[in-house]
């Protein structure tokens, strides 16, 4: 009777420890799937920064045109062009230095979710591991305790087990 209830006993602990194992891989595939969604988040925010700049930039060109027409430039000269580009380009340059913000930050969630799914392969296998650790322990200690405490060859009894 006390050999079955180790027996049960070892086979509960891992049980327990390949449902350990996967609760903790569940876990980790949760937080990867946080942490994608994050980065998709943040790469539709980037996305919709990138877009309010534009416009930004469309209305500065058309204040800009407009004041040069109210005070009498003509933009067919060089000068007005001129300040008009250089005003676009940095309208242009904020937005995408802005969006790769975001981006860069996103890459960073999607290596966190990376790292995640890794951790929950890996706690998949500890968790067999452990349980085939705990059924051999178990298992050893059970043939010890059965065969008389000795489990292994003997000089002096004259054979195995003593």
């Amino acid at each position: 009777m006390g050999m079955l209830m180790a027996g049960l006993g070892m086979m509960m602990s891992a049980m327990g420890s390949i449902w350990a194992g996967q609760q903790q891989a569940d876990m980790a595939r949760y937080n990867a799937a946080v942490s994608r969604a994050q980065a998709d988040s943040l790469k539709k925010h980037g996305d919709l920064v990138y877009k309010r700049k534009q416009k930004e930039k469309q209305y500065m060109l058309g204040k800009q045109t407009a004041l040069y027409a109210k005070s009498g430039i003509v933009l067919d000269s060089v000068s007005p062009i001129l300040v008009m580009e250089d005003t676009a380009y940095e309208y242009e340059l904020d937005a995408q230095i802005e969006r790769y913000n975001y981006y860069s930050e996103a890459a960073r969630y999607e290596n966190e979710a990376g790292m995640a799914e890794y951790r929950a392969q890996t706690y998949e296998r500890a968790g067999y591991m452990k349980a085939g650790a705990t059924l051999l322990t178990g298992g050893a200690q059970m043939m010890s305790s059965s065969s008389g405490g000795g489990g292994g060859f003997s000089m002096w009894g004259g054979g195995y087990g003593n």
